[in-house]
């Protein structure tokens, strides 16, 4: 087989993979810068996440909560001196960063009540959870010190909050 239908092939399989595993649509039309928190959420993105209406968009935009939750995982190495030679113990730490997003909804110029989507407008207030630890300090009860930290991965999701339902955006 040429190398570009194994290419293709591939990149279809990898997709179907990616429909199988999405627990919510994924919004194809969300445009969202995660530094600054400016962007966009068209309208029937947010009424297919949440099963809703035209009507029951309308009434309940103003009211969803969009946040940003970033995760960074790290491997941390705790190594101490024995008296037989050093030894390592090798931790996973995730570090997430939830970030709510300041929205405006948004509508067709021109035209009463038409709503398009909720504008991203800037970053609020930031609530991080995971504590990163430092090359150099004590490793916490365990004996020894931190020699080596690296980050393994980074994930960035967008989510909806209306009461108590969240829903992912991207």
């Amino acid at each position: 087989m040429p190398w570009c239908l194994r290419v293709a092939a591939a990149c279809v399989a990898v997709n179907l993979v990616g429909i199988a595993v999405s627990a919510q649509p994924a919004a194809a039309s969300l445009a969202f810068d995660e530094k600054t928190g400016v962007g966009f959420v068209d309208k029937a993105d947010v009424q297919r996440a949440f099963g809703w209406s035209a009507a029951m968009m309308q009434e309940n935009a103003r009211h969803v909560l969009i946040t940003s939750i970033r995760k960074q995982r790290y491997a941390a190495t705790c190594s101490r001196a024995a008296p037989a030679g050093a030894r390592k113990r090798t931790i996973r730490v995730t570090v997430t960063a939830a970030t709510v997003i300041s929205t405006r909804v948004t509508y067709q110029p021109r035209v009463k009540n038409q709503m398009t989507g909720i504008a991203l407008t800037g970053r609020q207030a930031t609530t991080v959870s995971g504590i990163l630890p430092r090359p150099g300090q004590p490793c916490g009860a365990r004996p020894g010190r931190w020699t080596h930290v690296a980050r393994t991965g980074t994930t960035i999701a967008v989510r909806a909050r209306f009461g108590s339902r969240v829903v992912r955006l991207r």
